[in-house]
């Protein structure tokens, strides 16, 4: 073999040496970006799935009460119109009027609760000629803890049996409504029928 043959496969050798590692390392590149790119993918499948398995279990969980349709108001039964005053029930006159799907406004309250409300809930009685229900928070707590009412004093409507709405004392909405009778009137006027 003459020294230029030996030459130019020396040269050859090496180029191809050298184009091995040039694809060996475009190759290690592509499956590095491949890598990146699947790990982005299941890193984004696995948060997607921590959201959506989230949402979902606040869904469930929720146990708001069931609204009103915007024009429908309820009618209070026959036993609270034209008799105003506040009477007190028991675990079992409130289990009976859901029972027996009643529609009522009940207030609740901690014993001795000084708070405005109190004050409204029995102007509201007398100015409408109505009666509302009053039971103990701790009552009431008990028998309805699968509520959505979380907190004292609040008032809550009932329709045929069913908690439709109540007032949040934790609710910077609601703050209006404990603080002056004229809000408080409204609201209550937006969901009964008188």
């Amino acid at each position: 073999m003459t020294k230029t043959e030996q030459y130019r496969d020396k040269n050859q050798t090496e180029d191809s040496k050298n184009r091995k590692k040039v694809e060996l390392s475009k190759d290690i590149e592509h499956k590095g970006r491949q890598i990146i790119l699947l790990a982005a993918a299941a890193l984004t499948v696995f948060v997607g799935s921590i959201v959506f398995v989230g949402a979902a279990a606040g869904w469930f969980s929720s146990k708001e009460p069931t609204p009103l349709p915007a024009a429908k108001k309820i009618t209070l039964s026959s036993e609270y119109i034209n008799n105003s005053g506040i009477k007190e029930i028991s675990q079992e006159d409130y289990q009976k009027l859901v029972e027996d799907k009643k529609s009522f406004i009940l207030l609740s309250h901690l014993p001795d609760c000084q708070a405005k409300i109190m004050q409204y809930t029995k102007d509201y009685a007398a100015e409408y000629n109505i009666v509302i229900n009053d039971i103990n928070w701790s009552t009431f707590r008990e028998i309805a803890k699968d509520s959505s009412v979380k907190y004292a004093p609040t008032v809550i409507i009932v329709s045929e049996g069913r908690i439709v709405e109540h007032l949040r004392s934790d609710s910077d909405a609601d703050t209006a409504k404990y603080n002056d009778y004229n809000e408080f009137k409204n609201w209550l006027n937006s969901l009964v029928e008188h």
